[in-house]
């Protein structure tokens, strides 16, 4: 057939693995890469793509919630490259191109993309992979691995891998991607920048940053023989040192990410290991030195005390923030350890009453209240999501719930008798005092012989709780909030019961059991 390839290379063994440079360019080749050049076309493709990804990289996490740090780069073949691979195609194929369209819908990587991963995890791979089906959609994306010796498709063979030519013979893989062919869409034009036409493909790479300097390094030496002449085996050598190098220092890339994740990011599953964290961090270092209080004398004070530990740590896991990273930021950017106290203080100034918690809960305090506020942003500022109280709780678990809330205020405030002065200085009217004090210290809040009577007693003060949690200055409604959401003193109900103590509010100044 008049299209077919007739090329004499008879020492070469099959045709696919001729010297192409040897051959003269096709006239039809030659035609496609003046105009592939003249247009500009396929940088302005390129650069598109470039952008689109851009725009998807400045947010995007991987599973474990890391950022995926990757820088993005774009190329139009140059045109002796493009002559050069369209000659290798055209023996491929085993015929030729007969006109321009065909050479524009056969050859996918005319413009490219290369994403290079500083830390190129597999989580962080698989995220750039759905970034790439999210941008053109799965319909549009062709996906290819490379390896760098493979002879599957999307892999670059050299010339002289292809020769099998008995020189010296790479023991490392070499370059290694991921590649996908993304087809642009009538969506993705950009006026006065980039115009779509039908067969607009861009290849997509994604390396890691040692893997990319390689390849850079490497690049002319090895696929572009017909203009350098082939590498000597000294440096065929070198460069797959550095292979072995880069595959090396990508596992150590990947294994040092592993152990910043492990120390930043990972879960904690006890209160134990919250404990660790707190007597180990390097904010927490410095001696408790709040503005208002005398430690002189008095020797080092934790600004966690361990009463609170569990509390804290039971918040952090209902608002899924149980990570070090997270508490770290928290209490370092937001509120001013190492750097500026009076921060912590500020936290607390807008409660009515006034709150002066004493050493060793200021802090957990406000490190509940500084993020909570986080977990309200996230979820769009809507404070109802977890101010929320259901309809369907029992006359007991009201009780319970509202007893945990004042044993909150009762620690927070340093005592019994600070906890009463706070509520007293609360303008309650009569039902809901009465109806607290039942709560505070009737004998029959647990009584289930009478359901109906303890609901009665109980209602009003549960009516006052749940219009306090909408009150950001309000003390009470931000620990009744916690107990809503979960968090528990750890107090069984005869513990409760008897470390309840703040008593009647109807006699300021005394306590009652």
């Amino acid at each position: 057939m008049d299209n077919e390839l007739d090329l004499v290379e008879p020492t070469m063994g099959p045709r696919k693995k001729a010297i192409t440079w040897l051959i003269e360019t096709p006239p039809k080749i030659r035609e496609f890469a003046y105009q592939y050049y003249a247009s500009e076309h396929y940088n302005a493709l390129a650069k598109q793509a470039q952008t689109l990804i851009e725009e998807e990289l400045k947010n995007l996490t991987d599973e474990k919630g890391d950022k995926v740090q990757a820088k993005v780069t774009c190329r139009a073949k140059k045109r002796d490259s493009l002559e050069e691979k369209l000659k290798m195609r055209e023996i491929e194929r085993g015929k030729k191109y007969e006109s321009y369209e065909e050479i524009q819908k056969d050859v996918k990587d005319l413009a490219g993309v290369r994403i290079i991963l500083y830390t190129p995890t597999q989580a962080q791979h698989d995220s750039v992979k759905k970034m790439v089906l999210g941008i053109w959609g799965s319909d549009y994306v062709e996906q290819i691995k490379h390896d760098g010796k493979s002879s599957s498709k999307g892999s670059k063979e050299t010339h002289f891998d292809a020769q099998k030519k008995k020189g010296y013979v790479r023991k490392n893989l070499g370059y290694q991607a991921y590649h996908y062919r993304a087809l642009m869409k009538k969506s993705h034009e950009k006026e006065g920048i980039y115009d779509h036409q039908q067969h607009d493909w861009v290849e997509i790479q994604v390396v890691s940053a040692l893997g990319h300097a390689w390849a850079e390094a490497g690049h002319d030496v090895l696929y572009k023989s017909y203009a350098y002449g082939p590498p000597s085996e000294r440096e065929e050598r070198i460069l797959d040192a550095l292979s072995g190098l880069v595959s090396t220092g990508d596992l150590l890339l990947e294994e040092f990410r592993g152990l910043v994740n492990e120390r930043t990011n990972r879960r904690w599953s006890s209160l134990e290991e919250f404990a660790i964290f707190l007597r180990r961090t390097d904010v927490l270092e410095n001696e408790y030195e709040e503005a208002g209080y005398d430690t002189l004398g008095e020797g080092y004070r934790p600004d966690f005390s361990p009463d609170t530990a569990n509390i804290v740590y039971c918040f952090l896991e209902i608002i899924d923030m149980h990570y070090p990273l997270a508490v770290r930021n928290t209490l370092q950017a937001d509120l001013g350890y190492n750097h500026n106290p009076i921060k912590r203080l500020e936290e607390v100034a807008t409660f009515n009453p006034n709150l002066k918690p004493p050493p060793g809960f200021l802090a957990p305090l406000c490190l509940i209240l500084k993020m909570l506020s986080k977990y309200d942003e996230k979820n769009d500022n809507n404070r109802a999501i977890s101010t929320t109280i259901r309809n369907d709780y029992s006359a007991h678990e009201k009780c319970v719930k509202m007893m945990e809330a004042l044993m909150l205020l009762q620690m927070f405030a340093g005592g019994a008798a600070q906890a009463k002065n706070l509520l007293h200085n609360i303008s309650l009217e009569t039902p809901y005092r009465d109806s607290l004090n039942f709560v505070l210290q009737s004998p029959h809040r647990f009584d289930g012989t009478d359901p109906k009577f303890v609901e009665e007693g109980l209602q009003p003060a549960w009516e006052w709780f749940g219009n306090q949690v909408h009150d950001p200055a309000s003390l009470c409604g931000l620990f009744f909030r916690l107990t809503i959401m979960g968090v528990s003193t750890g107090s069984g109900e005869f513990k409760l019961l008897r470390n309840l103590k703040i008593g009647s509010l109807s006699r300021p100044g005394t306590l009652e059991d």
